[in-house]
């Protein structure tokens, strides 16, 4: 069997040590200078050991990366597919992209540990901190989630107050900015609006474009980068507060020199041409390390959900 490298190098360290006995005698200076080196090898081959057990293997590590439902299927994997196929070169690690056919599934997915790393909007990421111990490790540079409240571009309303009592369209119960802030501040107000949820963003646009509902709730980052034709056909009413990014986050499970590998595959993207490339093909403004207390903002505001359904809330890497 072969030896262990250490193993050899104490072998033919103890040789020496047993040569410096036998020229340099036998007395109480050597005999402690032996215990000492012994003491040293022994400890060098502990540490080791330890370091050895703490590099993960690239080829050994397999994560399912969940991202949140907030885009259709085909959409999500055109987006996404390239990304993964960058962080897979550049970490050595098998990345298997997942997503579930709703939100309501992709947060129990969520809460139950399925998945390894996940992309979420930063309400849900919340949520499953605290519950199931998920822990932001990354977040797009310079995007901010933005909601606004917005009508036709010759309604006749002009101002939040005319729209109490009316049912507005929001992209889905979870959305943060979307729909949780704007609900919370028309209950600041004293208003009463009944919520409908269309399912995404452009299904929000569409619908109040078309008159199908009076006003609707939207994001200003994904609004802005509507087809023209369809965002001059509408006016914004109210802009609120912003959130944080969307958040990349890690289940504990996950090792952190893992964590490291991919976050720091994820900041070099805006440093190498090829991952530009691929940022500019999602309007990406890069990405950036993140922690947990970069989403303690959205903690402050106690947003409360209204509904067991979910839906789409811009920002995050979409075109």
């Amino acid at each position: 069997m072969a030896r262990h490298p250490w193993r050899s190098w104490i072998v033919e360290k103890e040789g020496l040590i047993g040569a410096a006995m036998l020229y340099g005698g036998r007395g109480g200076k050597i005999n402690k200078l032996i215990r000492i080196g012994r003491a040293i090898l022994v400890f060098a081959l502990l540490a080791s050991a330890t370091q050895a057990q703490t590099r993960v293997p690239a080829t050994t590590i397999h994560l399912r990366f969940g991202v949140g439902p907030y885009q259709s299927a085909t959409v999500l994997a055109k987006h996404w597919t390239p990304i993964i196929s960058y962080l897979e070169n550049a970490t050595g690690y098998t990345l298997e992209l997942t997503t579930a056919t709703d939100v309501p599934m992709f947060t129990q997915k969520m809460q139950q540990g399925q998945y390894d790393l996940a992309y979420t909007n930063p309400y849900v990421y919340t949520l499953f901190h605290k519950s199931a111990g998920y822990h932001a490790f990354a977040k797009e540079r310079n995007a901010p989630l933005t909601g606004i409240i917005l009508v036709r571009a010759h309604s006749p309303y002009r101002n939040l107050q005319d729209l109490n009592g009316l049912t507005v369209a929001f992209p889905g119960a979870a959305a943060p900015a979307a729909t949780l802030l704007p609900l919370a501040h028309f209950k600041q107000l004293k208003m009463t609006v009944t919520p409908s949820y269309v399912i995404s963003l452009k299904s929000v646009y569409l619908a109040v474009s078309k008159g199908l509902f009076p006003a609707g709730g939207g994001e200003l980052k994904n609004f802005m980068a509507l087809d023209p034709v369809l965002r001059h056909d509408l006016r914004i009413l109210w802009i609120g507060p912003s959130l944080p990014a969307f958040a990349f986050s890690a289940h504990p499970r996950v090792p952190k020199v893992v964590i490291a590998r991919i976050q720091r595959a994820l900041v070099d993207m805006n440093n190498d041409p090829e991952g530009v490339r691929l940022l500019k093909k999602i309007n990406g403004n890069g990405f950036i390390s993140a922690v947990d207390s970069d989403y303690d903002t959205v903690r402050a505001r106690k947003l409360e959900i209204f509904d067991a359904s979910g839906g789409e809330d811009g920002g995050g890497p979409k075109p």
